[in-house]
């Protein structure tokens, strides 16, 4: 009985790894300029669409955190500052 019950609990724990789900992000070559299916996608929304957030491992979802707080604080000089 105590056998059957060990081999039950290993069964589900091989067959219960082989179902993860797998990474969803797609690839982003430039995380500044974000481009899904020929369309440009903001920052926030790419981060919003493929919930980075509970993927705070994610190498895509990293460099487009990233990219939007870079870009956030670091936007276009204003017309006729340095003169």
């Amino acid at each position: 009985m105590k056998n059957r019950l060990i081999i039950t609990c290993l069964i589900s724990l091989v067959l219960g790894g082989c179902f993860e789900k797998e990474d969803t992000v797609p690839a982003v070559e430039d995380p500044h300029n974000i481009i899904i299916d020929g369309q440009l996608i903001k920052p926030r929304d790419f981060l919003v669409k493929y919930a980075c957030e509970a993927k705070p491992e994610n190498e895509t979802c990293l460099k487009v955190s990233q990219a939007a707080r870079y870009d956030a604080t670091h936007g276009p000089m204003p017309a006729g500052y340095g003169k």
